[in-house]
């Protein structure tokens, strides 16, 4: 840096308090954005691959807000029908006005659907994005219904 870019400018205004606030939070927004770029190149390497060996077709991902430490995408194959069966036999009624919990099932086909990341990683991403899990069984789902529906089977 020149002398010249170290010198305050006295034709500028301080900043406010609020100002300020405001560059140190874009200062560390900027830095969470640089870690999640680096996270992100590596979660896509390694869900490439495994849209090459899956099928594109038959793999669906999730992109979550980035905590540092944990990936950016997690990632599920298609349901095989035994448990696409399993999960329609927990979300259906058991009786009249019964209500199962589907965001439970859906979590449990996550749990055996999801191909990235590892184990340890995955657990470390569902401390920091609970409902995760959730959300990658119900997109499983809907792999499965989508290949049944392609394969006339509605």
């Amino acid at each position: 840096m020149s002398n010249e870019e170290t010198k305050p400018n006295p034709e500028e205004k301080p900043l406010t308090k609020r100002e300020e606030l405001q560059r140190k939070r874009d200062a560390l927004r900027a830095e969470l954005e640089k870690a999640e770029a680096v996270q992100e190149e590596i979660d896509l390497e390694e869900i490439l691959k495994l849209e090459i060996e899956h099928g594109v077709e038959n793999v669906t991902v999730v992109k979550g807000l980035f905590v540092p430490g944990c990936v950016t995408r997690v990632a599920s194959r298609t349901p095989s029908p035994e448990e696409i069966k399993r999960y329609r036999h927990r979300v259906k009624p058991k009786k009249l006005g019964d209500v199962p919990n589907s965001q439970d099932a859906a979590a449990e086909l996550a749990a055996v659907t999801r191909i990235y990341p590892n184990l340890e990683a995955w657990e470390k991403i569902l401390r920091a994005r609970p409902g995760v899990d959730t959300q990658l069984g119900q997109q499983a789902v809907a792999l499965a219904v989508g290949e049944e529906e392609a394969e006339g089977k509605d």
